[in-house]
């Protein structure tokens, strides 16, 4: 086996994070988890970044929507989905889904 061959047989399997089933965003803009009844207070940031998450779009769309919304350079609002998102793994509220299954 090649090296080349080796990396790809031990590569980690691609995964899509989503939401936990149990959360629910309230009209008000805060996030309820139904299971533990606990509920996280949104920044519009992160409001914007949950609501694009429910309607099932990637990283890249994510933080499109908050170049689009909030008129920031690109890197930052790389940046701010990849922390938002290592927060909510941080709190238990994604789930990871394999691409490929």
């Amino acid at each position: 086996m090649t090296g080349q061959n080796q990396a790809a047989s031990t590569a980690l399997p691609l995964i899509r994070l989503r939401l936990k089933p149990s959360l629910r965003l309230t009209p008000g803009g805060y996030l309820f988890d139904g299971a533990t009844a606990e509920s996280y207070t949104l920044n519009p940031t992160g409001l914007c970044i949950v609501r694009g998450m429910l309607e099932g779009r990637e990283p890249v769309a994510l933080w499109s929507d908050l170049v689009a919304n909030f008129d920031v350079p690109e890197a930052r609002a790389r940046r701010d989905v990849r922390r938002f998102l290592s927060d909510l793994r941080a709190a238990r509220l994604l789930v990871e889904d394999p691409l490929f299954g």
